[in-house]
């Protein structure tokens, strides 16, 4: 079982930091009443949170808890299943605001794909007209915001960069040719 292998000790962790553009968020994994359990926090990861100054892992939830807390930082409930979890990360928990700012998208009928994919291997009936309506349904029709000055630091010395990569090729062309006579 992963909670057996990957999570095996009541001070094992798997932390993902997550960065969009409206911001970063950590998602904990961590062992509780033998499965697996989940909780969100709002900030980028830090060794701190989850270690002493001598690098050791911290044994209790609740001294992490305290060091977040310190600090300020919001922390999710405890969610204590993976299609939770997973509903969260696509957007499908419509009632809970919470959870909110953790959508990675923003699609009610994610599952449906998956689903769809399923039957056609279970299932020979599946007509592909049924397939694509259900692709297509599943697809939000709604535009999403893109705020382009999130993006714009990438792009402000993208000439500047461009010109040392063409100056590094010709370089190292320039230094193979003389190598090879």
């Amino acid at each position: 079982r992963f909670v057996d292998w990957y999570l095996k000790n009541d001070n094992s962790y798997i932390i993902y930091e997550v960065a969009t553009e409206r911001g970063s968020f950590c998602v904990v994994l961590f062992r509780a009443q033998s499965k697996v359990q989940f909780r969100f926090f709002d900030s980028r990861f830090e060794k701190r949170y989850f270690m002493t100054e001598n690098g050791e892992v911290f044994n209790h939830w609740n001294q992490i808890r305290g060091v977040l807390d310190k600090e300020g930082i919001g922390l999710s409930k405890v969610i204590d299943n993976y299609t939770t979890y997973r509903d969260i990360i696509y957007g499908a928990q419509q009632n809970q605001r919470e959870f909110k700012k953790y959508n990675l998208l923003e699609t009610k009928q994610y599952g449906t794909i998956y689903k769809t994919i399923q039957s056609v291997y279970l299932n020979a009936d599946v007509s592909a007209d049924d397939i694509q309506k259900i692709i297509i349904d599943s697809l939000d029709s709604e535009e999403k915001y893109i705020d382009l000055n999130t993006y714009s630091h990438h792009l402000s010395d993208f000439e500047e960069q461009l010109n040392d990569i063409d100056e590094y090729k010709k370089d190292k062309n320039v230094k193979t040719l003389e190598q090879s006579f």
